[in-house]
């Protein structure tokens, strides 16, 4: 399996010989660091970035893994800002020294806010590749079906009382995510011809139709029927009222066998829980790497002249941000069209500077200003063989749901310096 390599800023990516075991030591991966590239290798010209650059060597970036490296973005940025007096994970197992203490309800409330983003960002990143696809499925109507491809996504890590009076910026560009549609079969036809939204008015007329056959059937049943019922009910009754009877009182035995026999019956299969799959752990091992790979990322940008990310901000609010097609629907995501423009600016400005012109002398660029006012920085994480494109998606004008706007995530994080 291939193993993922830091890319500081301004560097070429190094890809690990994939004959080389996962489990390995931070020695081992800096003396393959410091030899020289194969030369199958040597002829691939990567893009030179001004920014820290994160290369995965895989194909595509997943759901899980966009929401893992969201989720470590946020928490390395609350620490580089100066947000919290210790890292999250080590805040999280710190214990406090009362637990009613102001200190301690601060802590405990950004731990748990935390939490929440990191399981909602699971789902926020399924919901969004399903609107890039529905998306892209909507403007090949007429024309040659052909694959979906990959997407850019962008998001928004603001420091400040709102958004609009910021006092840093961190944006995160994330090329090669991948596209499909969550839920659905790979090989089924309504995901190649239909967006969820139409699916989903299909399926609610036929469940509509369901219920109007079986309404139309429960009206034919003769009256005696209905007799018979209560007279169920009447038994039913008076077999509650002797329930204090001794059990073997009674000749009679159920035509149909108890719930709780069938349950006992399953529960055999059930309590024998079977072990994780290979997959499942190939895939756990990987999130870490990559996870791994950007936290050096971060801290070999903040080991330069420039700082990094890091920098002193008194404690505030911290508020996520991301760039969406109006399609998309998540329920903890308020769309801000009020932002669109500024945020856009602010966004193209960045992606402008953050490549670096290969004709330039210059030994090292030194930290661009992208913005009066601010301080805006920013990550990129790309899938192999991803370049960052620096240019926006303009509006649609065909379909108004294509148009991407910012979206709100509707909690936000409030950091503490007291301890």
């Amino acid at each position: 399996m291939p193993i993922l390599a830091s890319a500081p800023p301004g560097s070429e990516a190094v890809k690990l010989n994939d004959h080389q075991p996962m489990r390995r030591t931070t020695a081992a991966v800096v003396q393959d660091l410091a030899q020289p590239q194969k030369p199958e290798i040597e002829h691939q010209t990567l893009q030179q970035l001004a920014i820290p650059a994160v290369r995965l060597d895989v194909d595509e970036i997943s759901s899980a893994m966009a929401a893992r490296l969201t989720a470590s973005l946020v928490s390395h940025v609350l620490f580089l800002k100066s947000q919290i007096p210790f890292p999250v994970v080590q805040l999280s197992r710190m214990p406090g020294s009362k637990a009613d203490s102001r200190s301690a309800k601060k802590k405990l409330d950004l731990v748990n806010t935390i939490d929440l983003l990191s399981s909602h960002l699971h789902t926020t990143f399924r919901a969004l590749s399903t609107a890039f696809a529905a998306s892209q499925m909507n403007g090949q109507k007429g024309q040659t079906a052909r694959p979906l491809q990959k997407a850019q996504a962008h998001m928004a890590v603001v420091l400040g009382p709102t958004v609009g009076t910021s006092k840093a910026k961190v944006l995160l560009v994330m090329s090669g995510l991948e596209v499909k549609h969550a839920g659905v079969a790979s090989g089924s036809k309504t995901a190649k011809t239909l967006p969820p939204t139409v699916a989903d008015k299909s399926d609610e007329g036929d469940q509509e139709d369901h219920e109007a056959n079986d309404d139309t059937d429960e009206d034919d049943v003769p009256d005696s029927d209905s007799e018979d019922t209560e007279d169920e009910g009447d038994s039913e009754y008076s077999d509650e009222d002797g329930s204090d009877q001794e059990p073997g009182s009674s000749d009679e035995s159920p035509a149909t066998p108890p719930r709780s026999g069938s349950s006992r019956s399953v529960s055999p299969s059930s309590e024998t829980a079977e072990p994780p799959s290979a997959t499942f752990l190939e895939e756990q091992q990987i999130l870490r790497t990559a996870d791994r790979l950007l936290s050096r990322t971060l801290a070999s940008a903040c080991a330069e002249p420039d700082g990094g990310l890091s920098s002193e901000l008194a404690p505030t609010q911290t508020h996520i941000l991301l760039r969406a097609p109006r399609r998309f629907s998540h329920p903890e995501w308020t769309p801000r069209q009020n932002f669109t423009r500024s945020l856009d600016k602010t966004l193209s400005e960045y992606l402008a500077a953050a490549i670096k012109d290969p004709a330039s002398s210059a030994p090292k660029p030194s930290k661009p200003s992208y913005t009066v006012g601010s301080r805006t920085e920013g990550v990129w994480i790309g899938s192999r063989g991803e370049r960052l494109q620096p240019k926006l998606d303009h509006p649609s004008e065909e379909t108004e749901e294509d148009d991407m706007i910012w979206w709100t995530w509707n909690s936000k994080i409030v950091g503490f310096s007291d301890w």
